[in-house]
């Protein structure tokens, strides 16, 4: 009887490029296309995005929209509902939408009102978010696969839907570099009456704003502004009308490059001279730096890389021309010197750039605990995760591929793997299940493995669930190998759960975690127990 399961990927590391890109077919992404478009049905037709839904979106981005509406692109407009539960699942519905391809635009707005109060739910997710993108459809559905039943897709409209509630690109674009260049001051108090134009008398949104610019002016030494603003402020209450809030901000704007008033100087009370340290070592560590790289160029030097390399390569037949046809054995040996230094520094300069592009495991794995901890809480098991080989490295766009799979795979481990106390201590098990993330170099690759010590995978069951869900017919399944049983679990629309909830039962999560990792990995997934063969890699 199968007795633990075991969900392994192997990833390999991104190859450099050639002095040819075109040599290198992308045989991987054709065989995901293929398997994508096999799985594909008809999309009904788009209908346009009511008004509602641009509502939020500032004026520079509905501008970006509006010209390449123009120029002939398709826009989407994609209306993300998050589970108000999502944070308990380990979702991050902002990271979520943010995987949109060529994302324009982001809005987010409350879905209901906000609570004030004790009332209000801090665990509770009350997002409505709202993105503009110039993707095809197909690209934002597959972005979205894990919550596509949460998304609504319209098309932005043409003309003058857009135009009458956004400038020109070139008015809208010249706006936004304008704040760009405007002090800190001044952004915060432009966001400021932003928010209240749009939100109008909301006493909630009102706190908010109100510790905001009172924290700002006496930060600038503007006392007495501040007392004004506090005035002004029970007046706006009193009327329950932000009319006076919005007057006396637009008064704030001459502030927002100018020094702090005199008198902060000698209101403020005298420093007290501080001792010398006593060492250097003393010194705090200075903070990490971190340079934010758009992925596009790190994949430009990585080319030009590999154009050095094979321009390096072409340096040794040189010196053996030099020496052999011009009989200068002196202009070989320097060019062989000279060969030596070059190879150095570019292998010294292929590594940093590989460097460049690594990311630890750690990245995804350390979202896990808190996730098994609320889960198993949740469905009243005891699990103990435990994670190895968070130092692994591996390319960052491998890393980022792998996070929403391993999610799916770790819930699916908790819901349906790991059995409850009482049914493991009948088996002969501890009560506390133990769910492992493992992560290790292999040669030229890294491999991701997800295993638990729960009831493991049974064939027989998969062939039953398979053949009541229509996906294979008895006699199929019945010529089917314990390990092409277990395989079915990849079908669209296979589920084994008895009921649908927000961990399973609905169908999607395996298909779409094979089609992902297929892009960047090999993946396999097995049964085992003490009489079965460790699952292959």
């Amino acid at each position: 009887m199968p007795s633990s399961t075991s969900w392994r990927a192997t990833v390999g590391s991104p190859p450099m490029p050639s002095a040819s890109p075109r040599t290198m077919p992308p045989s991987c992404a054709r065989i995901s296309a293929r398997r994508r478009a096999a799985r594909r049905r008809p999309h009904p037709a788009l209908t346009v995005a009511p008004a509602d839904w641009l509502a939020d979106f500032d004026a520079a981005a509905l501008a970006v929209a509006a010209a390449r509406r123009a120029a002939g692109d398709a826009i989407l407009v994609l209306r993300y509902e998050p589970d108000p539960a999502c944070f308990y699942a380990g979702s991050d519905p902002v990271a979520a939408i943010q995987q949109l391809p060529e994302l324009i635009g982001l809005a987010i707005q409350p879905r209901e009102p906000w609570q004030p109060g004790p009332d209000f739910d801090p665990y509770g997710c009350n997002l409505r978010l709202i993105a503009l993108t110039a993707a095809t459809r197909e690209a934002a559905e597959e972005a979205m696969a894990y919550e596509l039943d949460r998304c609504a897709l319209r098309l932005l409209a043409g003309g003058d839907a857009v135009e009458v509630t956004a400038p020109a690109p070139a008015a809208a674009l010249g706006a936004a570099a304008a704040v760009a260049d405007s002090s800190p001051v001044r952004v915060l108090v432009a966001t400021q009456l932003r928010l209240l134009a749009r939100s109008g008398y909301d006493p909630v949104r009102l706190s908010s704003v109100a510790a905001v610019i009172g924290n700002a002016l006496r930060s600038l030494g503007h006392h007495l502004l501040a007392d004004a603003w506090q005035a002004v402020l029970a007046e706006a209450h009193a009327a329950h009308d932000v009319a006076p809030l919005l007057g006396f901000l637009a008064t704030l704007d001459p502030l927002a490059d100018a020094e702090p008033a005199q008198d902060a100087a000698a209101a403020a009370p005298p420093r007290v001279p501080q001792p010398p340290r006593a060492t250097a070592v003393a010194e705090a560590p200075a903070p990490t730096r971190t340079l934010r790289v758009d992925q596009a160029k790190i994949d430009s030097l990585m080319t030009l890389i590999g154009e050095l390399v094979v321009s390096k390569n072409a340096l040794p037949f040189l010196a053996k021309r030099a020496e052999e046809i011009h009989g200068s054995r002196e202009m070989a040996r320097e060019i062989k010197e000279q060969y030596a230094i070059i190879d150095r520094l570019t292998q010294e300069l292929q590594g940093a750039i590989m460097q460049v592009r690594m990311l630890p495991v750690a990245e995804i794995f350390d979202r896990f605990p808190r996730l098994v901890r609320d889960l198993g809480r949740r469905l009243d098991k005891q699990v103990e995760l435990v994670v190895e080989g968070q130092d692994t490295a591996a390319d960052k766009t491998i890393i980022k591929a792998l996070g929403d799979p391993l999610l799916h795979v770790v819930r699916n481990s908790l819901d349906h793997g790991i059995e409850l106390p009482e049914t493991r201590l009948a088996a002969g098990k501890a009560a506390a299940a133990t769910l492992r993330l493992r992560a290790f170099q292999d040669t030229d690759s890294v491999i991701v493995e997800v295993s638990d010590d729960g009831r493991g995978i049974d064939p027989a069951a998969i062939r039953d669930a398979a053949v009541s869900k229509a996906i294979v017919t008895r006699e199929a399944a019945d010529r089917l190998s314990d390990q092409e049983a277990v395989n079915l679990i990849y079908r669209p629309g296979f589920s084994t759960a008895a009921e649908v909830s927000d961990l399973s039962g609905r169908g999607v999560g395996m298909d779409v975690v094979l089609s992902t990792v297929h892009r960047w990995a090999d993946v396999s997934r097995s049964s085992r127990s003490s009489a079965m063969a460790p699952p292959r890699g």
